[in-house]
């Protein structure tokens, strides 16, 4: 607020410029006559981990509908690393067939699927007695007015975004799962040695954010690793087929790919890739299959330079761990140190541009050092106090 705005009766507060996230919460509260919290107040308060928040319904088992593979895996990983227990459907066929033999907690069903889709597939769940209950969850990246009241009118409780967003993922599941006591299958001590292995992954690549991809998995860099070198392997010449089946007429395959690629990169942060097959996919399903040649083409050029950078990527490192480069570090001790304290002061206020500042800095510590990944991604998520032992953590290896 400017000066002159101190002297006015007509206001109820003053927020002061510059704004943080700290400040702006204070104000707010203090205006509904509620008690002011201060960061350390807040901080002691803390939050539920993932683990806790999800304990009402450990155990539960999700029907996943979905046809993407990659799509597939982030889903499985992270739901079965909450604790619970998934089964994947392909189509909306798949999934009735599934719903006949087992019983299952909820449906995430993606929407557009080849086969049967999930406005279908929903209907039909629906028009069955025993099922009329279930939850079911649209999983889709079409989040307008018009997609949201299509999920309702087929009978969909609720939707879930992508690329998915493990907290509110995992928000949704505890809103339409029953608690309950259930039976948890326990991980071989050889599953949670090998997930425990470092991991690593490239400082940077063409059209990717690394950092943002990585949250968009919880954090499991084993689990984005394999997403990329599975997207080289599935999509390299996705380009070249989608120019063949547009010379053939076949106009329903090229869209098909391009939802594919908008998923994949929605997913993996590779925005170009998204966008411009986004832009393609949105013509052919409005009939304009005249443009498609056009809007190809940049589709073409993203996806190559992705997977170029990949392949290069790949090529360095040998597919294996043990051909990982070791930790660069770019920046000098003091430097170093001095952005700590300020990314420090940031995590105690609570301020969300210390998701930005901690992601610069683990990339300029090299991504390759684990704990600065690891603080880039607790800051991203707002994940306040364990960003703070990840910073000392940090501090401890600089000094």
């Amino acid at each position: 607020a400017g000066e002159e705005a101190k002297g006015s009766h007509d206001l109820d507060d003053i927020v002061a410029k510059p704004v943080n996230a700290s400040l702006l919460f204070n104000v707010i509260m203090g205006v509904f006559g509620q008690a002011r919290i201060t960061p350390v107040q807040r901080r002691k308060a803390g939050r539920l981990s993932d683990d806790q928040m999800l304990r009402p319904i450990l155990g539960a088992r999700i029907l996943l509908v979905e046809d993407n593979a990659i799509n597939q895996q982030v889903a499985c990983e992270l739901l079965e690393q909450a604790g619970l227990v998934v089964d994947v459907a392909g189509n909306g066929l798949e999934a009735l067939s599934r719903l006949t033999q087992d019983s299952y907690d909820c449906v995430l069903m993606d929407v557009q699927m080849p086969v049967m889709d999930g406005y279908t597939a929903t209907s039909r769940i629906r028009e069955n007695p025993a099922w009329r209950e279930l939850p079911v969850l649209a999983m889709t990246a079409n989040v307008m007015t018009d997609d949201r009241v299509k999920v309702t009118q087929v009978g969909m409780n609720d939707h879930i975004a992508k690329p998915i967003v493990p907290r509110d993922l995992f928000r949704t599941l505890l809103k339409w799962i029953a608690p309950g006591v259930r039976t948890l299958a326990v991980p071989a001590p050889d599953t949670l040695r090998a997930a425990a292995e470092p991991v690593a992954l490239p400082a940077s690549l063409p059209g990717i954010d690394i950092q943002r991809a990585l949250m968009n998995v919880g954090g499991n860099r084993g689990l984005l690793r394999k997403l990329l070198a599975d997207l080289l392997r599935d999509h390299r010449g996705d380009a070249q087929a989608m120019r063949l089946a547009l010379a053939q007429g076949d106009t329903s395959a090229v869209q098909r790919t391009a939802h594919t690629l908008k998923g994949l990169g929605g997913t993996l942060c590779a925005y170009a890739l998204q966008q411009r097959a986004g832009a393609l996919e949105a013509v052919l399903r409005s009939g304009r299959a005249q443009e498609a040649p056009v809007l190809l083409e940049p589709v073409a050029a993203a996806l190559l330079a992705l997977t170029d950078g990949l392949a290069d990527w790949l090529a360095r490192t040998d597919g294996t761990q043990a051909a990982a480069a070791p930790t660069v570090v770019r920046l000098e001790a003091g430097e170093a140190l001095a952005r700590l304290k300020e990314l420090e002061t940031l995590l105690r206020d609570m301020d969300p541009e210390a998701g930005d500042k901690a992601q610069a800095l683990s990339s300029a510590l090299g991504l390759g050092n684990a704990v600065a990944a690891r603080l880039a991604v607790q800051s991203g998520e707002f994940d306040f106090e364990a960003a703070l032992e990840s910073l000392r953590q940090l501090r401890e290896t600089l000094t």
